[in-house]
């Protein structure tokens, strides 16, 4: 499995030398990473396959907080265990950009997007340093949303999303919780309120992409009874990814092993080893996947040779959804 973590805030330059930016230090993306950090390590040491964490892409911020357990850790100096990489941006662009890239280079199943991104950009930049004895006026436009952006990038990851307001009350949070649902096909809305976390009185509510939309609170302990390097609501947004995650993998077990399906199901015939041609009839690229990785070692997949004049017509996008969903499926059987 491979975690990308986005974290701090992006910045929105005035001229060359002064930007707009937001308080976010990344305090709370790091502490999401050290919790997956956590869960990995853990299956690492217990050579357990189910919640095994290969990578960890840590998408941060200049300046901002770093993870801290990979590095304070001992035990990973001794076996290996080296999962965090780091990738910094500092601007609005550089966040956008840099996602693509990381997007269209590599398949995460799991996406933590904790990031403050601007929601504005600066219309008059001045190529240059605006004189400090001027006055000026700065035009504001709006920028693009990035999480749908991340759902075209990479559709069949767990999307984490995030949802700060400001002295709001719940049922406001709540409805702006489902409105990035909505907006953005995320599969979780982590929500909190600026007034608790000043207040140290931190408090989440995290909502699932589910018929229901479902809905769990978790609440920091007290001050006083909080344990030193206390982590649980960044290990619960963590849980809950991977629980999600779980979910929306079920393995499809075909009833017939070259099934029938209606006109518009697609038709995939393929060769592997001294077989003759078999075929197998799907009515989705997902049922596909998954009936291979039902029935056939990974090396045997990726062994198999197309003939299907379909597959040869499909466009890149959905060749690429397909050996995605192909790394999908036997992650999720292996990890069984």
């Amino acid at each position: 499995m491979k975690i990308l973590i986005t974290s701090g805030g992006t910045k929105v330059p005035i001229d060359r030398v002064r930007s707009i930016t937001n308080m976010s230090r990344g305090t709370f993306g790091s502490k999401i990473a050290d919790a997956f950090f956590k869960e990995g390590l853990s299956a690492f040491n217990d050579a357990s396959e189910k919640s095994k964490i290969e990578k960890i892409t840590f998408f941060m911020a200049k300046g901002s907080r770093l993870p801290v357990a990979q590095s304070l850790n001992e035990e990973t100096f001794e076996d290996g265990y080296r999962p965090i990489e780091y990738v910094e941006y500092s601007t609005f662009d550089e966040y956008k950009d840099g996602l693509e890239k990381i997007l269209k280079k590599d398949f995460y199943e799991i996406i933590v997007a904790a990031a403050a991104v601007s929601d504005y950009g600066v219309k008059n930049y001045v190529d240059g340093k605006i004189h400090s004895s001027d006055s000026m006026t700065i035009e504001l436009f709006p920028l693009p949303k990035v999480l749908p952006m991340i759902r075209k990038w990479s559709p069949l990851s767990v999307l984490c999303g995030f949802k700060l307001l400001v002295d709001s009350s719940r049922e406001e949070l709540i409805e702006a919780m489902k409105k990035q649902i909505d907006d953005s096909n995320v599969d979780l809305v982590v929500g909190n309120d600026l007034r608790d976390i000043k207040a140290d009185d931190h408090k989440l509510l995290i909502m699932r992409n589910d018929e229901s939309k479902s809905l769990s609170e978790y609440e920091q302990a007290s001050k006083e009874l909080r344990k030193p390097n206390d982590n649980f609501l960044a290990e619960s947004v963590a849980k809950e990814c991977i629980s999600f995650l779980n979910k929306k993998l079920p393995m499809v077990e075909p009833t017939k092993k070259y099934s029938a399906c209606d006109a518009n199901g697609i038709d995939f015939r393929y060769t592997y080893g001294s077989m003759t041609e078999k075929r197998i009839v799907c009515n989705s690229l997902k049922e596909l996947a998954y009936s291979i990785a039902y029935y056939y070692r990974r090396s045997a997949a990726y062994l198999m040779v197309w003939k299907s004049s379909k597959w040869e017509k499909a466009d890149e996008d959905s060749q690429r959804e397909f050996n995605t969903l192909l790394d999908m499926a036997f992650w999720y059987r292996e990890s069984r």
